[in-house]
């Protein structure tokens, strides 16, 4: 890789960190984006109390609040089969 490449490559990474900045921004206006857009990644807990979510919910969560809502699920399929307990279901 020369020099040039690596500039290349480097000035492409900051202007896509840069447009996803500025769609979270978009999205989530209370944000201080400056504050959260840091490269760090935050999950679960972290995200939720920095504001980079809404709720938790697991995936079967949200397919709950589908059915609740009157929408129609008519298959769900896991792939791979969760292992332990949970493939038993």
């Amino acid at each position: 890789m020369t020099k040039e490449d690596l500039a290349k490559s480097t000035q492409d990474i900051n202007e896509i960190f840069n447009l996803f900045k500025s769609f979270v921004a978009s999205q989530r206006p209370q944000l201080d984006i400056e504050n959260v857009a840091t490269g760090d990644t935050w999950f679960g807990e972290d995200a939720l109390e920095r504001g980079l979510c809404d709720e938790l919910a697991t995936a079967d969560d949200v397919i709950l609040d589908f059915v609740d809502g009157g929408y129609d699920v008519f298959e769900v399929a896991y792939d791979p089969q969760p292992e332990g307990v949970g493939g038993l279901l």
